[in-house]
């Protein structure tokens, strides 16, 4: 994953909430990719208790290297949603 591609997945409109999944197995959840920056091979995420919120609380680091997953955690681009039977 190379900064240029994981600025285009954190910059799509709606913004939609991502995990993502680390080499270690640990997995991060930006839950407002608004609040992300990316600065040579580091991501910076503003984390804070209302998901919502524009401001973190707090700032995560993230090597873009260890980045072996990214999951987009919202609806499904037509709009459909699966259903379990």
């Amino acid at each position: 994953m190379s900064p240029p591609d994981l600025d285009e997945i954190l910059n799509e409109q709606p913004a939609v909430p991502v995990r993502l999944t680390l080499s270690s197995g640990d997995q991060v959840v930006i839950d407002n990719p608004t609040r992300t920056l990316i600065a040579g091979l580091s991501l910076f995420i503003g984390v804070a208790e209302i998901p919502e919120a524009r401001i973190g609380d707090r700032v995560r680091i993230v090597s873009i290297p260890n980045i072996n997953l990214i999951e987009r955690k919202g609806p499904r681009r037509n709009g459909r949603r699966g259903r379990r039977r």
